[in-house]
């Protein structure tokens, strides 16, 4: 843990006052904007949980800095914001940190469970010096707090393979709908859920399509994830057509172009 933060820790500044990332300038400025109080981000290029995130981070800075003397009105924090964003990026590529941080323990503990703790050790020392891991604990994306839920919905998935349990169906859920309102590429991992199940059932014996349709475990854990997608991203609902719009746009991005 402690060779994963400095690694995060180290070059962290980088580029700073400019900024060089596209997205990075698009989470932080557009958590900022919803700041002035429309929470519609306007925005659906990605969904919209990590931006209320970063706009609760933004907003606790704030707090403190008016209590410690750095800004005495909100003009004056958008002003200090405007001439050297520094301190708002660190601020939020530590939060990256974090999670990056949060990702590597919970390899840890998803490798001891199921094939021991020498198996921990190496998965998180891999986890902590993996050169992708570690240049995207350093951009503000979301992407690191993405993988860590989408790592929880596996464990709760290998746990639902061992014995079937209510509460590992609905962390499950409750993660995979986490992960695809911080990223949409998150979506994929929606397999996870029904691939356990359909692996329980089979160890149980009760491996046909009658079981797994008719299951009592499945359907609530599978309403779970829309209903936190949206509760995350909600004007993907209020805003149906920007948020269509835009996630068109995504996956069509030579219509874009054109």
């Amino acid at each position: 843990m402690l060779l994963a933060l400095g690694l995060r820790l180290w070059g962290i500044g980088f580029g700073l006052p400019y900024r060089y990332w596209t997205e990075e300038y698009k989470v932080l400025n557009y958590a900022l904007r919803m700041g002035s109080g429309d929470l519609n981000p306007h925005f659906f290029e990605y969904p919209t949980l990590y931006l209320y995130f970063t706009l609760v981070v933004c907003g606790l800075h704030y707090i403190a800095g008016r209590a410690l003397g750095w800004y005495h009105s909100s003009h004056d924090f958008a002003v200090s914001f405007v001439r050297d964003p520094s301190r708002l990026y660190l601020l939020a590529r530590i939060m990256e940190t974090l999670w990056s941080l949060a990702l590597v323990f919970l390899t840890y503990r998803v490798a001891k469970r199921f094939f021991g703790r020498r198996a921990g050790l190496w998965s998180a020392l891999f986890a902590a010096v993996l050169p992708h891991f570690v240049a995207i604990s350093h951009v503000i994306k979301g992407d690191t707090a993405a993988a860590f839920f989408c790592l929880l919905a596996l464990w709760a998935g290998l746990e639902i393979t061992e014995g079937g349990r209510l509460k590992h169906y609905l962390i499950c859920g409750l993660s995979l709908g986490l992960a695809c309102t911080i990223k949409y590429y998150a979506a994929p991992m929606l397999l996870i859920g029904p691939t356990a199940h359909w692996l329980w059932l089979n160890k149980e014996g009760r491996g046909s399509w009658k079981s797994f349709f008719l299951s009592r475990k499945l359907w609530p854990a599978a309403a779970m994830i829309p209903l936190v997608f949206f509760m995350g991203s909600p004007y993907a609902l209020l805003d149906w057509p920007a948020f269509w719009n835009d996630v068109r746009n995504i996956r069509s991005p030579w219509k874009t172009a054109s």
